[in-house]
């Protein structure tokens, strides 16, 4: 019982979900559903700022880009824009681990567990006509 607690708690500690948040610096426009959002890795020809976007998941690799991508469209779309211009990426590495001992005639038990990092992205939210 004590094992799979533990192991519980491992798993959440480990795991997450994407988050994000937006600042608006422009106007805002009816919300546009994150399937339609684009991505631009340079400015195109004419375009309105609305704000800025930000999307975090603690974890790394394409799973996680893939997490944080939809998520910083989400942020976008819901205050209007219909483009993400693409300012910073980055994904750093980190370990959490959990433990639990027990003692008796075998000896204890120990689980540790590690996942790797953090995956960020932040954006203008822009409006292209």
């Amino acid at each position: 019982m004590k094992v799979s607690l533990i192991l519980l708690l491992a798993v959440a500690l480990v795991t997450g979900c994407a988050t994000g948040s937006h600042v608006i610096t422009g106007t805002v426009r009816p919300p546009v559903v994150a399937q339609q959002v684009k991505l631009y890795d340079k400015a195109p020809e004419k375009f309105e700022v609305i704000g800025f976007v930000n999307a975090n998941y603690d974890g790394n690799g394409q799973s996680a880009m893939d997490a944080v991508v939809l998520e910083l469209k989400k942020q976008a779309g819901a205050i209007g824009a219909n483009g993400v211009l693409v300012g910073q990426t980055s994904q750093t590495a980190h370990t959490a681990s959990a433990g639990y001992a027990a003692g008796g005639a075998l000896g204890g038990i120990l689980f540790s567990a590690s996942q790797g990092g953090s995956t960020t992205v932040s954006g203008q939210a822009i409006y292209v006509p």
